[in-house]
């Protein structure tokens, strides 16, 4: 009797042998006698289908969940060339010889291609794994089934595209990739076939059956997993250093056939005469930065691609200048010639040269070659620990060193002329705000020559000093974390930043008492979290959300839930202006995160944000890393709230809080100088700017007492984790490289969108929108 159950698409057939949907014909054989009959059954509930792909480690198969009732693909190991399987058996078998331990090295790496894609959750743009398991011998992913047309058979279509709609196909690869390249995945098998492109031309990408750790030995030693047109040179080469360019190059050659219809020549070909011509030397109407970035990615030597997938989409983009890499080769080369050039006529030119510069060429440093007359300069800084900070940097690094080369021991001798005041204006008013004073001061034309501008939304009305030609010029950028990065963060370039922080997730444990109104925090005592340097929103929203959950997740302070809402849509925020623009998307994330704690276990439910009861505390809590000093005090019982002290907390595991793998950075404890102190006061607080940059008053930072962030310093960020070894998972992905939505100006602007968020006790969808709605409007006129 014909079963009921189509084969090939799992529609109901009924009696009818051939299928009245799709026309399979029930009985038909696989296509190769070693794939599994149509109708075993896997695991119990499993039901194979038609094998819809094959690979050089495995079968893949259209199957039928009948637990849940739903489609799913399974892919079976299977390495060619190892294994053999009679006709309609399920067990495979070990051909003879020495292919043993070559088997299980393969099955080794066919589980951890599961685990490597199980670590992206639900990702939309990365398929989902559900399960893996071994069975007969061998074992099995269990995986969606995306219905949806491979990018191969697309192009094969489609043939060339405009370089618009080529575009907007590779942008969602791209945003895959980063998520790939954000947990250290090197994939390696980028290509048209291993992508697929969903009705809604979202893109899923798949076979992860190549991918290593980019930190791994073996990024010299993998197997090589080679597609013509798609490969990078170095995949080829059997000890060969491979990273994340390798998967640039081949996102590049998916781009320049999507623009040219033509797939690349192979990598090794190029290596002896690259003759491959640009889209625009083909005759591609293209933007040339766009064709530079595409040749750019493509380049045969890894040292000349982009180093990060986030520079090529830059690039792509127009933020960043591509260049086509035998141009960057012949600057290389330039630079060497000319180094070598000059150690040759060194001794010649040290006289004169340095002579000319000195004397006619060289501009004035305002750093160190100023001479100061005595005078007094007043800083404001808005709490105690500040103030005591910039004094001990006033009164010893500002005027001494101890390892100072000449240079600048003879810029120290002239700031003794200088007396420093740092004022604390809440000293005597615990409620005033820099915003507010600096205001009073501009009106009576009282300004500090310096001060503290992180909480100061409408910096843009005062006159401030560049640090263009000046504490910036006299830096080492490359000393100091996302420097590199300062003037898209700060266009008019009037703030230094001292530090940098991030939203840290911190998961609490408490001393066990019955009178607790709070149980120890899951992202404290659950195994998946226990191990994770991060965590994504959306884990923190399920576990907040379910019905049963006993997590309460706090939100309220450091604009934690409008940087998280920036992080997960960055087009809300302007990061020219550091102003929000509330937008559809952001009033979505906005209403997931927000919601009162009786509706728990709703379908429209999200985070506990700010609940104004006894939990307002949270047994989590997503903050800056300054909450660390309120932590202490409760785990010291310096706290003096009733309901706090009930609720002991004994211990803290903090973790970085991400979406997509993403983490936010901004830049903290930033400085500006006035534009109407005098010359001489400028220049003094210049010098005492770079002084507070060196790595010698960063030692401050790490020394304080947990209310300061972290050094923005290289060396002093490093030791900063010797005194605070719990916050090691900031540290970790930074070292990484993790990609990031990096913000400067519009902090102040955050935490003030959130207060209000706040007074007006907004807590469901409706609320939010009408909140965003009067916000805009509230901006538009002011």
């Amino acid at each position: 009797m014909a079963s009921e159950l189509c084969m090939n698409c799992f529609s109901v057939k009924g009696q009818y042998e051939v299928c009245p949907f799709c026309g399979y014909v029930e009985g038909t054989k696989p296509k190769q006698p070693h794939y599994l009959t149509p109708g075993t059954i896997l695991a119990n509930h499993f039901i194979v289908g038609n094998a819809i792909g094959f690979g050089g480690f495995g079968i893949t198969y259209k199957c039928f969940d009948t637990t849940l009732g739903v489609v799913v693909a399974v892919k079976e190991f299977y390495p060619a060339g190892l294994v053999n399987r009679a006709p309609g058996e399920c067990s495979v078998g070990l051909l003879s010889g020495d292919k043993q331990n070559q088997y299980q090295a393969q099955l080794k790496r066919f589980l951890m291609e599961a685990q490597s894609i199980a670590q992206f959750g639900k990702a939309k743009d990365i398929v989902n794994v559900y399960d893996f398991f071994e069975a007969n011998n061998t074992a099995y992913i269990i995986m969606e089934y995306v219905d949806g047309v491979l990018l191969k058979d697309y192009l094969d279509r489609q043939g060339r595209m405009e370089p618009e709609v080529a575009l907007n196909v590779i942008h969602p690869i791209i945003e895959a990739v980063k998520k790939i390249h954000a947990k250290g995945i090197i994939h390696r098998d980028i290509s048209p076939d291993n992508i697929f492109i969903s009705d809604e031309r979202n893109v899923k990408i798949f076979d992860f059956g190549a991918a290593q750790l980019n930190d791994s030995s073996e990024g010299m030693a993998g197997e090589k997993i080679i597609k013509v047109g798609y490969s990078a040179p170095e995949q080829y080469r059997d000890k060969s250093k491979q990273g994340f360019f390798t998967d640039i190059y081949s996102v590049g050659a998916i781009l320049y056939q999507m623009v040219t219809g033509i797939k690349p020549m192979e990598a090794t070909e190029r290596e002896f005469k690259d003759s491959l011509k640009s889209p625009a030397e083909l005759g591609v109407d293209i933007e040339p930065n766009i064709d530079r970035a595409i040749m750019e990615a493509m380049a045969v030597r890894p040292e000349l691609r982009f180093q990060s997938i986030q520079q090529f989409e830059d690039a792509l983009e127009s933020k960043r200048m591509a260049e086509y890499p035998k141009v960057k080769q012949k600057k290389r080369r330039r630079r060497r010639n000319w180094t070598i050039s000059l150690v040759s006529v060194l001794v010649l030119a040290v006289v004169v040269g340095f002579t000319l510069f000195s004397t006619v060429l060289k501009k004035e440093s305002r750093i160190f070659n100023t001479t100061l007359h005595k005078d007094t300069i007043t800083i404001w800084v808005e709490n105690e620990k500040q103030k005591e900070m910039l004094d001990s940097v006033a009164s010893k690094n500002f005027v001494s060193s101890e390892n100072a080369s000449e240079r600048v021991n003879q810029m120290l001798q002239d700031n003794k002329k200088i007396t420093v005041n740092v004022v604390n204006i809440t000293k005597d008013n615990p409620d005033a705000t820099m915003s507010q004073e600096l205001k009073k001061a501009k009106e009576n034309k009282s300004m500090p020559d310096m001060f503290f501008s992180d909480n100061v939304s409408d910096l843009d009305s005062y006159k401030l000093v560049s640090y263009q030609d000046n504490v910036l010029e006299e830096l080492e950028r490359e000393d100091y974390l996302y420097l590199t990065e300062y003037e898209k963060c700060f266009p008019q370039m009037n703030e230094m930043p001292t530090g940098i922080n991030t939203l840290l997730l911190f998961g609490k444990q408490y001393e066990q008492k019955p009178e607790n109104s709070l149980k120890d925090s899951v992202f404290y005592t659950d195994e998946k979290y226990k191990n994770s340097d991060a965590v994504e929103i959306a884990d923190v929203v399920k576990e907040n959300k379910a019905a049963d959950s006993t997590e309460y997740t706090f939100a309220k302070y450091y604009g934690a839930i409008a940087k998280m809402a920036v992080l997960a849509g960055p087009d809300c925020f302007d990061f020219s202006t550091g102003k929000l623009q509330p937008d559809t998307n952001m009033v979505t994330n906005l209403s997931s995160y927000l919601f009162d704690v009786s509706r728990r276990g709703e379908a429209t439910s999200g985070m506990v944000t700010a609940a104004n009861n006894v939990l307002d505390q949270g047994n989590s809590t997503i903050a800056n890393v300054e909450y660390r000093y309120f932590l202490y005090n409760f785990i010291q019982r310096k706290a003096v709230s009733e309901e706090i002290q009930k609720n002991s907390v004994t211990d803290y595991r903090a973790h970085v809080l991400t979406q997509d793998g993403k983490m936010f950075v901004q830049f903290d404890e930033k400085y500006a100088i006035s534009a109407q102190s005098s010359e001489n006061k400028q220049n003094a607080c210049m010098r005492f700017m770079w002084i507070l940059m060196s790595e010698a008053a960063e030692g401050n930072f790490y020394a304080a007492d947990g209310t300061t962030p972290f050094p923005i310093q290289k060396k002093a960020f490093e030791e900063f984790f010797k005194y605070n070894e719990s916050l090691s998972c900031f540290q970790k992905l930074v070292n990484q490289k993790r990609d990031c939505v990096l913000v400067g100006k519009g902090i102040a602007e955050m935490e003030e969108f959130q207060s209000k968020l706040y007074v007006n006790d907004v807590s469901d969808s409706l609320g939010v929108k009408t909140f965003c709605q009067q916000y805009v409007k509230e901006k538009k006129e002011n």
